[in-house]
């Protein structure tokens, strides 16, 4: 049944569980644990806005200047790495598809 318990728990959204009677240690990492994840969750949260700011236009642009376009790809491709995040990358001739010259 204690298994079903935290099934249960865990599914109806807890992050985490301890049983009793819990290890004082094991208490103290947890808590670390989770104090952690909320620090990387308000870091996330205070460079979203950041992120936003660098969107689509400003990407767009750079490919307009193929040296700075180079230079965006660069950081975006090495933040993505740094950080675990996944990246896609399109690249169109928009003059083509445009029917320009």
């Amino acid at each position: 049944m204690e298994k079903e318990s935290i099934v249960e728990g865990l599914a109806a959204g807890a992050d985490d569980y301890l049983t009793k009677p819990f290890h004082e240690k094991e208490l103290v990492a947890r808590v670390g644990t989770g104090r952690r994840i909320m620090e990387m969750h308000r870091e996330i949260e205070e460079k979203n806005p950041l992120l936003e700011g660098r969107g689509a236009d400003r990407f767009s642009d750079g490919l307009a200047q193929p040296a700075r376009g180079r230079g965006i790809c660069g950081q975006t491709t090495g933040g993505a790495i740094r950080h675990g995040y996944p990246l896609w990358v399109i690249l169109a001739d928009l003059k083509q598809i445009q029917g320009g010259e």
